[in-house]
């Protein structure tokens, strides 16, 4: 960024010390286009001061308007403020401005909420064990108070390369789409209720809590493994391993070779409840 802004003020510079070189030279600026033609700037200002519209000292006119233009400039001051505290602020990592590509989430505590809005951002009540950026990837580890906490996540980010989500006694809830090439979730003994879940590997692995979200492509596009101890893996619906099935494992990698997605399943005494859009 800072690249591009030193390339556009020297275009700047050199187009003005052009512009000044050509009048000093003898040319003219030309500033406006009526009646068919196009007018120097000089003419254009005579033309305005005989037109008979503006009926006041029309050079005190100019003072003032540039004037009260240079002055109205606090909203430029409050979004350059509002920017600055969001790189410096100890609870969004400096690379909040740019791309993020991957995601690496340790979330414990309470209610936490994730959603999609304009920037990387966290609000609520909680506490922060880190939060900082290796590379493209954002490392945070947070535990929401009792009060709850939301994560922002910019809807600008159409796909994350991978995004690593570890629940360990948290109730989250994902209200957008996660979409990403991998995606790896473990749930110990909280809760994750996800709108949506794309990407073209899932890996999944619930302790003594539960998992419920919907998947994005259709049972047949999915290459799934799946591996019950005391609890259960449903799809749909249908219970493919757990102690009421009575079978333990679900494999279909041999018969859907072709599929486009894989999913990894793993459930000790909790639950995984998945249903797909198709």
């Amino acid at each position: 960024m800072k690249k591009l802004v030193i390339a556009c003020c020297a275009v700047l510079a050199i187009g003005v010390c052009l512009m000044a070189g050509g009048w000093a030279a003898g040319g003219r600026l030309y500033s406006s286009y009526y009646d068919g033609t196009l007018h120097p700037f000089s003419e254009s200002i005579a033309d305005i001061r005989h037109s008979g519209w503006f009926d006041g000292d029309f050079d005190d006119w100019i003072d003032e308007t540039v004037d009260d233009a240079l002055e109205d400039t606090g909203w430029v001051d409050d979004w350059l403020e509002t920017r600055h505290q969001a790189i410096a602020s100890p609870d969004i990592p400096m690379q909040s401005v740019d791309r993020i590509h991957k995601l690496d989430f340790t979330l414990t505590g309470g209610d936490i909420s994730i959603e999609t809005g304009g920037d990387f951002d966290l609000s609520g009540d909680f506490t922060l064990a880190q939060s900082e950026c290796d590379g493209g990837t954002w490392e945070l580890e947070l535990i929401a108070d009792s009060g709850g906490a939301t994560i922002t996540l910019p809807d600008s980010i159409g796909s994350y390369q991978a995004i690593d989500l570890e629940i360990a006694d948290a109730s989250v809830t994902a209200h957008d789409a996660l979409v990403c090439t991998e995606l790896d979730i473990t749930v110990a003994a909280g809760t994750l209720d996800a709108d949506l879940l794309d990407a073209g590997a899932l890996d999944i692995e619930v302790g003594a809590g539960n998992l419920y979200a919907w998947l994005a492509a259709s049972p047949d596009q999915y290459r799934i493994k799946g591996k019950a101890s005391m609890g259960s893996i449903t799809l749909n619906d249908e219970e493919i391993a757990g102690g009421a099935l009575g079978v333990y494992r679900y494999d279909n990698r041999s018969t859907a070779a072709s599929a486009p997605r894989e999913l990894e399943l793993t459930v000790g005494a909790g639950r995984i409840d998945l249903h797909t859009e198709a």
